[in-house]
């Protein structure tokens, strides 16, 4: 279902929509270190875990 008037519905700032996506790809990447009991001070890790993700953006229509 959807409960989404089609009146509220409006375009919101492509900045915002790519900051929101990079916090959910650093989120995933945090939870996954700390699954793995891994250091998440460690910026090079955690970087190396980032690159070359793929996933489905909120931009994605």
């Amino acid at each position: 279902m959807n409960f989404i008037k089609p009146a509220l519905i409006t375009q919101v700032n492509i900045f915002i929509t790519a900051f929101y996506d990079a916090f959910i790809v650093y989120a995933n990447v945090l939870n996954e270190t700390l699954l793995e009991s891994g250091n998440y001070l460690d910026g090079i890790n955690m970087n190396r875990k980032i690159w070359g993700r793929t996933f489905e953006g909120i931009n994605i229509k």
